[in-house]
């Protein structure tokens, strides 16, 4: 797969034609070799095709990556080819926004379709920032964001890929202004704390091959995450094990469970009160019900506290804590 490269010299809006600015966006893709397979219930590969999108203005520039695993319906959605797709959707649309101001301009990758740009407009205003762009770089960045609209507008392309390039834009622009993103969103905070990478244990039914895959994780992370499905009983063999192996320490939170998607409601409950003890060890349980399933039924479960021991406040709050 290729990369895409644009760029475009513009004249500042209400400025002397001597004022030039330049911009550049690159996708590219990002392949990734791991030294062992990723045992996961939908890839058992080496392999992984990720992506990155890197924006500069006026040599202000950032970059981000997005993460793509294989396609899991509802789930993982994206993949490298949709944001190659969109970084040169997002070009053309910015050429749109940016009109008789480009100067000069030119890309790797032409769209190749004519696109309906008036068709939900291009976002307008402000981006949506709590704050007001000064500079004719952040201005620039704005219309950006407003471009990126505009594609989000026509519904063909999925989140990753949204995300992908709306983070290296904000990026940008949070170090053209001197601003963090969240002050730049107005949002609360952001993540104070260490980051927890967790190593995810292999799908491995042979118990030997799930020890030695524990061994491995262990000696590089304290935080492990297992795919136990809906086999309650080896998750009690797993946490019993890391017990016995001193991986269990009092107060700290060190494992995940990955349900992929297969639980209901009664079965998660009766799933918390058989794991009762080891639940303090428990950091959190991802994917635990189908994408379908609406949050309101489960949440009228946990309420309820049908089908467990677990107390009704307590299922209540793993459930809500671990919907996604």
């Amino acid at each position: 797969m290729e990369a895409v490269h644009s760029w475009w010299t513009v004249r500042g809006e209400g400025e002397a034609t001597s004022s030039e600015h330049r911009i550049d966006v690159r996708f590219s893709p990002l392949v990734i070799h791991t030294n062992r397979n990723w045992k996961t219930a939908h890839s058992a590969s080496t392999t992984r095709t990720n992506a990155t999108f890197h924006v500069a203005v006026d040599g202000t520039e950032a970059s981000s990556e997005v993460g793509l695993p294989p396609f899991k319906p509802g789930i993982y959605e994206g993949t490298a080819e949709d944001c190659r797709d969109l970084s040169i959707r997002f070009a053309y649309h910015l050429t749109f926004l940016l009109g008789t101001r480009v100067l000069a301009s030119g890309t790797t990758s032409a769209c190749r379709e004519t696109l309906n740009l008036a068709q939900g407009g291009d976002g307008g205003g402000d981006g949506g920032l709590a704050i007001e762009p000064a500079s004719e770089r952040e201005r620039i960045l704005v219309t950006a964001l407003r471009a990126l609209d505009g594609c989000a507008a026509s519904g063909r392309h999925p989140n990753a890929a949204l995300a992908l390039v709306e983070t290296a834009i904000l990026r940008c622009l949070s170090r053209a202004m001197g601003i963090p993103v969240p002050s730049l969103l107005d949002v609360c905070g952001g993540h104070q704390g260490p980051v927890r990478c967790f190593y995810t244990v292999g799908m491995a039914a042979d118990r030997n091959l799930l020890a030695e895959d524990v061994r491995y994780g262990s000696g590089n992370t304290q935080f492990l995450k297992f795919k136990l499905d809906k086999d309650a009983e080896k998750a009690l063999e797993v946490f019993s094990a890391l017990e016995a192996e001193g991986l269990l320490v009092a107060g700290r939170r060190t494992v995940a469970i990955d349900a992929n998607c297969s639980w209901d409601p009664e079965f998660a409950m009766d799933f918390l009160a058989r794991l009762q003890k080891y639940l303090p060890h428990v950091y959190m349980i991802e994917q635990p019900f189908p994408f379908e399933m609406p949050f309101s039924e489960a949440a009228r479960w946990a309420l309820a506290g049908r089908g467990s021991r677990t107390s009704a406040r307590s299922a209540a709050s793993w459930c809500t804590r671990t919907r996604a």
